[in-house]
């Protein structure tokens, strides 16, 4: 089991949309749900995108976890998103969300890690420092900073990665289309690893990311995708320690 956080510098370039796939395709390989938490500080987008309800979700949760409910007793508070994920939800208002995620950055990163047996997966929405959500990225095998390889998305990564390296969690890139720029020249001017690219798809990310049989490269873009993801979040938690960046060939071994 690993924890996978995803998050980006600026912009919109899909962090939502990868971490489902990332999750459902996660969990179909491994042949255990995925437990997917919504932590995004901006609020939270699934239950209107997946017509569910609001609650039981990361309010609860947290609440819960205030009263030192542990990790066993997470089930009581996702909602089954995919027929390989379970999600926990974040309110859509980002007051109500930067309070649960206040109240439950002290015990539930490292709770998470008690997970057993599927991968969790953390959309963690645009990394700030000093969010009430940095917990998360400290506490994760692997943080994927996702990106959009334009010159302005490559440039605000470049300062991002900064932050992101003060962490105890491995950082690599997953990028999201491969124009302008490819994936070695990018790796080249962050020093970071490009574990992944999956197609820029205006259609796929505006839609369930999961259902639409036509956009089979897409699908099978992912397919390949989480598998590099779960082998370099796998060596990450080899070895959880204060470390920076994966490099290009170690993501590539």
């Amino acid at each position: 089991m690993s924890v996978i956080a995803l998050t980006s510098a600026s912009g919109a370039p899909g962090v939502t949309t990868a971490a489902v796939a990332l999750a459902h395709h996660l969990g179909m390989q491994s042949g255990s749900r995925t437990l997917l938490l919504e932590a995004d500080a901006d609020g939270g987008v699934l239950a209107s995108r997946y017509t569910l309800p609001l609650a039981p979700g990361l309010t609860e949760l947290a609440g819960a976890f205030r009263a030192s409910t542990t990790i066993a007793d997470l089930q009581r508070y996702h909602q089954p998103l995919t027929a390989h994920v379970d999600a926990v939800l974040a309110h859509p208002s980002a007051e109500q969300t930067g309070a649960a995620l206040r109240t439950a950055s002290g015990s539930l990163p490292t709770a998470l890690r008690a997970v057993t047996p599927g991968h969790v997966v953390i959309d963690v929405g645009r990394a700030r420092p000093g969010s009430q959500n940095a917990a998360f990225l400290g506490s994760a095998d692997l943080v994927l900073l996702v990106v959009r390889p334009t010159a302005e998305a490559v440039i605000t990564a470049m300062n991002r990665l900064e932050f992101l390296e003060r962490g105890s969690a491995a950082v690599a890139l997953m990028l999201v289309g491969d124009q302008p720029y490819g994936a070695a020249e990018v790796a080249h001017a962050c020093g970071a690893a490009v574990v992944a690219t999956i197609p820029y798809d205006l259609a796929a990310a505006t839609r369930d990311p999961l259902a639409d049989a036509r956009r089979g490269s897409w699908r099978r873009a992912w397919v390949r995708a989480a598998v590099d993801v779960a082998s370099a979040a796998e060596r990450a938690n080899a070895t959880f320690t204060p470390i920076t960046h994966l490099r290009p060939t170690e993501a590539s071994a």
